[in-house]
């Protein structure tokens, strides 16, 4: 099994997301995950892969799926200071209707800053 060295935890949560016990892995590790990509394309094993990083790669019949995707409760943060200004509004507006057009219509949840009381 291929791993990238900044996801090793992939496969433990893959198995765990199956429904199955976590297993030792064993196999080659690389410094990034498109370098893990890159090495399963070679034919040097089987890669953990974020769907939307390797759909060129799966619609072009370098990289085959051989298992449904397995959804994680994971997320992302846009953290800013209760001073920014128009410009970083604008952008964090824009970013949350990104996320809204490429993940199937789900609501960004986006909140203001949260602001001390005196």
């Amino acid at each position: 099994m291929l791993t990238s060295h900044y996801r090793r935890l992939d496969w433990h949560h893959w198995f765990e997301g199956a429904g199955l016990p976590s297993q030792s892995i064993e196999g080659d590790e690389f410094p990034s995950s498109i370098l893990t990509y890159r090495a399963a394309q070679e034919g040097l094993g089987v890669a953990i892969g974020q769907p939307f990083l390797v759909a060129e790669e799966i619609a072009a019949g370098q990289l085959v799926p051989i298992f449904q995707p397995i959804e994680r409760d994971l997320g992302l943060f846009v953290i800013w200071t209760r001073y920014a200004n128009a410009r970083v509004r604008g952008f964090i507006k824009w970013l949350a209707a990104e996320v809204e057009r490429t993940d199937g219509g789900r609501p960004a949840n986006v909140t203001e800053p949260l602001i001390e009381q005196a």
